[in-house]
């Protein structure tokens, strides 16, 4: 026998994902959880308690390196709901096969994903959608990369340094390399975080250690960077590691604490 509950369509959670630098754009959690919950008021669909999920992870990761999509299948699975939330397909993911695997799945678990704008179909128009997002998505980049190229020619400096680097990286002819005293920084900031210390607490160790004065905002700026789990250019920090300092970081701002580690009072 199936100790699952049987599904609900009636019953849903929700999903939300940001990317660091899409927080200014238009796509910010607050934003998308306004759309679903007008789409899932309009629809007559309730979210199930404890059923909001969102992270800050790039669009392009697939759900087994998602800790909080992974956590809403699951909770979906949990409670019987019959549906998960998405403000829009870009949202669910940003890449087409990204966004397949997680069809998959969750139709394998009899969930169905609902977008709160534009179409839910199934079958060639579903896909459609996806791939037009994913032709979307490839369209601004080259944009993007064009506009860097063309303001590169204009100023020749700008091209020269080619943006600002993340420490614990120095830029090479072949691309970002490790700079290994820095990265030890980089894991130690990490391995303080994952212990629960604060962003001022931390800032202060570090500062202690190198001689130089660390702000808070420059540890969170380093906790905040995917760019350090990532095999390319290299990896400094393990995926676990840094999703781990992630699910800390939510749960503190779900306990009204600020980056010091302090109560919010109001």
């Amino acid at each position: 026998m199936n100790p699952l509950p049987r599904t609900d369509p009636t019953l849903a959670v929700s999903y939300r994902r940001v990317s660091s630098d899409e927080q200014t754009r238009g796509f910010g959690l607050a934003v998308q959880q306004r759309r679903i919950r007008e789409f899932a008021k309009r629809e007559g669909i309730k979210i199930v308690p404890g059923g909001d999920f969102y992270e800050d992870i790039s669009g392009t990761i697939p759900l087994a390196e998602r800790p909080e999509l992974a956590a809403a299948l699951e909770k979906a699975r949990g409670v019987g709901a019959g549906a998960i939330l998405v403000a829009d397909r870009d949202r669910l993911a940003r890449d087409e096969f990204c966004a397949f695997d997680a069809l998959r799945q969750f139709n394998a678990a009899g969930v169905v994903v609902l977008f709160a704008d534009g179409y839910n179909g199934d079958g060639l128009a579903g896909s459609l959608g996806h791939l037009i997002a994913a032709d979307d998505r490839r369209r601004t980049v080259a944009r993007l990369r064009r506009g860097r190229e063309e303001a590169a020619r204009a100023h020749p400096a700008a091209r020269k340094q080619g943006g600002k680097v993340p420490y614990g990286y120095r830029r090479t002819k072949h691309g970002l390399v490790v700079v290994e005293d820095e990265a030890e920084i980089v894991r130690l900031i990490y391995a303080l975080a994952q212990l629960g210390k604060s962003q001022v607490r931390i800032a202060d160790d570090i500062s202690k250690r190198t001689g130089r004065r660390w702000s808070p905002a420059t540890v969170q700026g380093i906790l905040g960077r995917d760019i350090y789990m990532r095999k390319v250019p290299s990896r400094i920090v393990a995926p676990q590691t840094w999703h781990a300092v992630r699910r800390r970081q939510k749960a503190n701002r779900r306990r009204g604490r600020d980056s010091s580690g302090r109560l919010i009072s109001g």
